[in-house]
């Protein structure tokens, strides 16, 4: 029978198994951050948005006048202004309606009185952005006593009567029957009211 292998070793011993060492490990390179700059176009991921309230600017106030003074100062003014452009228009247009019937020719004289007269009225109504009572006390006041010559003949006989006799009030009482009046004193009066509006803007008002 053969020999059975017995659990003794014959005296050979087995080689080792082979033994795997790791692979070494490798660290990377040390990085070195980069050099912190200012310039907004270098970095701009370091930009930051700085918020500046700007406060609201107050009024100015300057050298010109208190309101409630200039106001008052631009109702005499105006109404003083009205009469005088008015009472130039209406002598003008009367020069050249005179001037018309008799000759057929334009007056010079007349036309450059209408000019005149229209001027300061237009005047007037512009001063409302400096002082808006300039047109809208005399807009107001010519309004009523149009309105109550157009709805009373016996008031447009008094306002007639309290006018000097002449041409000037044979063309303001025909201005009223006809409307032209009205008119010029509901303009006058949106002017001072758009002055007024404009006024509180630039105040700062509610």
């Amino acid at each position: 029978m053969p020999n059975e292998p017995s659990g003794e070793p014959d005296g050979r011993s087995l080689p080792p198994p082979p033994t795997t060492s790791p692979p070494p490990t490798t660290s990377p390179p040390p990085t070195t951050p980069p050099p912190y700059t200012h310039s907004p176009f270098n970095a701009p991921e370091q930009q930051h948005t700085y918020h500046h309230t700007v406060p609201a600017a107050a009024p100015y106030a300057g050298s010109s006048p208190a309101p409630g003074a200039a106001n008052l100062l631009g109702a005499i003014v105006g109404l003083a202004g009205t009469v005088l452009g008015l009472a130039l228009l209406a002598n003008g247009a009367e020069r050249i309606a005179e001037e018309q019937v008799w000759s057929g020719a334009a007056d010079g004289v007349g036309l450059i009185l209408a000019l005149l007269g229209v001027v300061v009225v237009v005047a007037v109504a512009v001063a409302a952005h400096w002082a808006p009572a300039t047109p809208l006390v005399p807009g107001l006041l010519l309004m009523v006593i149009a309105l109550a010559g157009m709805l009373s003949r016996d008031m447009l006989e008094e306002i007639y009567e309290m006018l000097a006799d002449g041409p000037i009030s044979d063309f303001f009482a025909a201005w009223i029957m006809l409307g032209a009046a009205l008119g010029v004193g509901a303009l006058l009066t949106a002017a001072g009211l758009l002055g007024w509006l404009g006024q509180r803007r630039r105040l700062g008002a509610p």
